[in-house]
């Protein structure tokens, strides 16, 4: 029993670390800095993105995003609106 738990949670952290560099390098565009597309939509302009700390983001993507991914998906499947 304590073997497939282990094997669950090494799982949960690839899944998670898998998820994470692919929404992050999908994102790039939002990440970057760019004055001239800010400019023209100041409401929509990311602030905070200076800040964004890749490490904590990381940590918290392997141990907590393939469980709410398998949680919400399950619900939306349970639901039917798939």
């Amino acid at each position: 029993m304590y073997t497939i738990l282990v094997g669950l949670a090494v799982a949960n952290v690839f899944v998670g670390a898998l998820i994470f560099l692919f929404v992050m390098n999908k994102l790039k565009i939002h990440r970057s800095l760019d004055e001239v597309r800010d400019s023209q939509f100041p409401a929509w302009r990311e602030v905070g993105v200076h800040d964004w700390n890749h490490f904590v983001l990381f940590l918290g993507a392997i141990t907590i995003m393939p469980t709410r991914v398998m949680v919400f998906g399950g619900a939306v499947a349970w639901l039917g609106f798939y």
